[in-house]
């Protein structure tokens, strides 16, 4: 078993997850069972509401359109073919499935959870601060920086 990568349809990672998470495959002692692990890794995000001027906080993937499935890469082929949901499996440039080592799932998990879960965006292009020569940051783990 390897870790893989789907990509989703826009917006459409969280159900992806879910279904994965609730499939069932007939196994081969005769029973049934979830064939799949999968990681979505999710941060807080604070928008303004532009009608209101109030915030919202929006629950929104890392890695917009990506879902990690630690599975048998022929689950997987099944998954796809019999409900799919509009997935791909994630290949490089010579169409070869994209395998994710564990210790970087790993890492990516142990680095989500020292990083602040609330990020605030920002409304101006990312242009505009590269121009600045300086930025402070006015709250968070890094204020007064």
């Amino acid at each position: 078993m390897s870790w893989y990568v789907i990509s989703t349809p826009r917006h459409q990672e969280t159900l992806v997850k879910q279904v994965l998470d609730k499939y069932v495959a007939p196994d081969y002692g005769g029973g049934k069972m979830n064939p799949f692990q999968c990681y979505l890794p999710m941060r807080r995000e604070t928008l303004t509401d532009l009608a209101t001027g109030k915030p919202k906080v929006l629950n929104v993937p890392v890695v917009a359109g990506l879902v990690f499935v630690h599975t048998a890469k022929l689950h997987l082929d099944q998954w796809l073919e019999q409900v799919g949901m509009g997935c791909q499996l994630y290949v490089d440039n010579t169409n070869v499935p994209i395998v994710v080592p564990e210790y970087q799932i790993r890492l990516f998990k142990d680095y989500l959870s020292f990083v602040d879960s609330d990020v605030m965006v920002l409304r101006k292009p990312y242009g505009y601060f590269l121009k600045k020569k300086k930025i402070r940051i006015l709250s968070g783990k890094f204020a007064g920086l």
